[in-house]
């Protein structure tokens, strides 16, 4: 199996699938993962949407610029992160975990805290178990944690460009950076960890404070 990365698809036929650059992949099914959009035209003006569909809402899931008895979670809603700034609702587990948050501020405006979750997907992707906390800037920079060449389990942390701020972890077959990375993002603030100690794959995540 192969994984082609930056290849843009032509167009897909009976042939299999065509690619910008001239290459050919033969293929009997062709599966189209292209994402989603939160399916929100039918509120039309009624409520301040973005350009995507998705609805802006605060810690306790309150839409921003409507009534604040007017709540979106799940798919549809852009929440507002303390650590991460806007975090997409878009995956099951928010979908799960978030009811809980809006029911609590609900009931109980002003007074219960606020789960300031991390933004978290996983995959399994060619045999590797991937998991991903945080949200990544395209300012951040990048220290791995192994080498992806190995064959070996990995980590990938980002960090504030010049600063010792974590901002997400990847990791791919590090089951034990897993429950590391889930426990970093649960404090008010964003991590800070020693980078030279952290890029080293034999000490514990937690350990390079």
């Amino acid at each position: 199996m192969r994984l082609l990365t930056g290849a843009p698809v032509d167009r897909v036929d009976d042939d299999g699938v065509h690619l910008a650059d001239g290459g050919h992949v033969r293929a009997e099914v062709v599966l189209a993962a292209v994402g989603a959009r939160p399916a929100t035209a039918w509120l039309g003006t009624a409520l301040p949407r973005e350009p995507d569909g998705a609805l802006r809402v605060d810690e306790g899931f309150a839409v921003l610029g409507a009534p604040r008895h007017v709540r979106a979670v799940g798919d549809v809603a852009l929440r507002r992160s303390a650590r991460h700034g806007w975090v997409p609702g878009g995956h099951w587990d928010g979908a799960l975990r978030d009811p809980q948050t809006l029911v609590a501020d609900v009931l109980r405006p002003g007074d219960a805290p606020h789960a300031d979750r991390a933004p978290y997907v996983f995959s399994t992707q060619l045999g590797r178990e991937l998991t991903l906390f945080g949200a990544v800037s395209p300012a951040d920079e990048v220290v791995l944690r192994g080498d992806p060449r190995s064959g070996e389990g990995w980590t990938a942390l980002w960090f504030r460009a010049g600063s010792s701020t974590l901002t997400a972890v990847l990791t791919v077959d590090r089951p034990r950076d897993v429950g590391a990375a889930r426990r970093l993002f649960t404090a008010p603030a964003l991590p800070e960890l020693d980078r030279t100690r952290a890029a080293d794959p034999a000490l514990p995540l937690r350990a390079t404070r």
